[in-house]
């Protein structure tokens, strides 16, 4: 017993349940969504990182640090990066098409061990 169609369920399956993702790989997904996905909007929209940042009023290094996955930004700038590429809010948000971290629903940020490396550095 215990499932939601009144079945019972194998003893195996209960005892295996994936654990949920936590907050930082959530955030981490999306901030690798984003980054991935503004690239390629950007760069089919033949629009430099220079003019996205002028047209969303933001400085050239935060849209950087958006398409390289080091910041998660607002709603806000999402909306505005969205409107500077010509493109819904969603598609930023979008699963990354044929990519493992896509797929794997597992994914780490990529710059993690480049902000570990700068923490360690900061501390020399």
């Amino acid at each position: 017993m215990g499932s939601p169609s009144g079945l019972a369920e194998p003893a195996a399956v209960s005892k295996r349940r994936a654990k949920p993702p936590t907050d930082d790989e959530l955030f981490g997904q999306a901030a690798a969504r984003v980054a991935d996905n503004l690239r390629r909007l950007r760069s089919d929209a033949d629009l430099s990182q220079e003019a996205v940042a002028e047209r969303t009023g933001h400085a050239v290094r935060h849209i950087q640090r958006v398409e390289a996955g080091d910041v998660n930004p607002s709603l806000r700038l999402l909306v505005l990066l969205a409107a500077s590429v010509g493109a819904d809010p969603a598609e930023l948000l979008a699963p990354i098409e044929g990519s493992h971290r896509a797929r794997s629903g597992t994914a780490k940020r990529r710059t993690s061990s480049r902000r570990r490396a700068r923490s360690s550095n900061k501390d020399r």
